[in-house]
């Protein structure tokens, strides 16, 4: 900042004036005539402005995404509630194909679209109460808000899938605990195949 001045005598200590553009600002005080020029000026963006800005747009984007995914869940429940029943620890809900089965806390989502024997429903129920038994819908839920948190974090994403491969392992243990181990063993690979277009 270049300061100039005339007067007789030293000047006296004026306030601090900040720097806000390139022209020049011209001080009077009893008979002394400043001209402060600013040398620099600041930029329009600041990289961690830019970086604060990036990150709150991410953070609102996925909270707006995980909203929706909660709705949707929600309002599913809400309109198939004829379809839907209390048994033993679990409400049962029929997704006649529009969802896949899975479950979400005390709700069993089951496709009933499915052509399966009694046997092989009892599998796939069997797995799916493991899920709400053991509460792996909190450990989940807790996972999604860590990575609206820390969604700039890779490792997020794949901590995320190897915890929900943890679960399902933990499940399918549970069931060929009950049930003959080839058996269930054949019934997964005929399910992804079917999810994948293959008889």
């Amino acid at each position: 900042m270049n300061v100039s001045y005339n007067a007789e005598t030293t000047p006296t200590l004026l306030n601090t004036i900040h720097e806000v553009s390139n022209e020049p600002i011209i001080v009077a005080k009893k008979g002394w005539n400043y001209t402060i020029t600013a040398e620099s000026q600041k930029p329009f963006f600041l990289w961690w402005e830019a970086l604060t800005f990036i990150y709150a747009l991410g953070v609102i984007g996925l909270s707006l995404r995980f909203f929706i995914q909660m709705r949707t869940v929600r309002d599913f429940i809400w309109y198939q509630r004829h379809v839907t029943r209390y048994r033993e620890n679990y409400y049962l809900v029929n997704t006649q194909g529009l969802l896949p089965t899975f479950s979400f806390f005390n709700f069993l989502f089951w496709d009933d679209s499915q052509k399966l024997t009694p046997s092989e429903r009892k599998q796939i129920l069997e797995h799916e109460k493991v899920h709400i038994r053991q509460r792996h819908s909190f450990d989940i839920l807790a996972m999604e808000i860590l990575k609206v948190i820390f969604w700039f974090n890779p490792f997020m994403y794949l901590y995320k899938n190897l915890f929900e491969e943890v679960h399902e392992y933990e499940a399918d243990r549970k069931v060929v605990r009950q049930n003959d181990q080839q058996e269930y063993t054949k019934l997964l690979v005929r399910l992804v195949f079917s999810k994948m277009g293959f008889q």
